[in-house]
């Protein structure tokens, strides 16, 4: 079973999947519900029903934003624009200063085109990856 990081009383800034930061949370109790991950109450909430995931909450006053735009191997970028329904990022893809089409990030890593109904078609060519940082 993975130790719990947060306690009763311990104050969180809370990250959500789109990178808004709801800072100064107070941890209420662990949510008991799940053992695939460790998810937590917070005092106070509208919502005292719904848990939150431990990999969103941070310290309270640590938690530094950071773009989530990637450089790409033809020079352009990668401009995130938001997570799909399955939490996926998807970015706009620019070069040159011009938007070219849509992609989404798959867990391998690797953009691909995708359909009408947010589906991944195909793998991007290698000139339209991600630069790999050494």
């Amino acid at each position: 079973m993975p130790k719990v990081k947060y306690n009763p009383g311990d104050k969180v800034d809370y990250v959500n999947e789109f990178g808004a930061i709801f800072r100064d949370w107070v941890i209420r109790e662990k949510d008991d519900r799940y053992t695939d991950e460790i998810r937590y109450f917070i005092e106070d909430s509208e919502t005292p029903w719904y848990s939150y995931r431990e990999e969103n909450l941070h310290p309270a006053g640590t938690y530094l934003s950071h773009s989530l735009d990637i450089d790409l191997n033809c020079g352009g970028f990668g401009i995130f624009s938001h997570h799909d329904e399955w939490h996926k990022k998807v970015y706009a893809i620019t070069s040159e200063d011009k938007f070219l089409f849509n992609a989404v990030m798959l867990e391998d890593g690797m953009l691909y085109g995708y359909s009408s109904y947010s589906e991944p078609i195909s793998k991007l060519d290698d000139i339209y990856q991600q630069k790999q940082v050494h």
